[in-house]
């Protein structure tokens, strides 16, 4: 069910970052870590999702797990860091 994808290719990690919730985040970690590694279709991942969403505390917990630091490439447009800002979640 972790894996499982909607219409935009979105898992239920996307959702919970969207929403910022960090206890279903961590059931949903421990049952398939990889699922984290997931890109919508529009190559979103649920990192950017918590990015864009300006969730600290998902943020924190995925930038805690040392497998998902570093997944988003450095040549795209605009990073997940770059989103966070522009959309003036500065004060963390």
């Amino acid at each position: 069910m972790v894996a499982a994808e909607n219409s935009k290719l979105e898992t239920s990690l996307h959702e919970a970052c969207r929403q910022g919730n960090v206890k279903v985040l961590l059931l949903l970690l421990d049952a398939n870590p990889w699922a984290a590694c997931k890109l919508n279709s529009d190559s979103q991942s649920a990192f950017y999702m918590a990015c864009s969403h300006g969730h600290l505390n998902v943020i924190k917990l995925l930038l805690s797990k040392p497998w998902l630091q570093g997944l988003e490439e450095d040549n795209f447009v605009q990073n997940s860091l770059h989103v966070a800002v522009s959309r003036g979640y500065t004060g963390w």
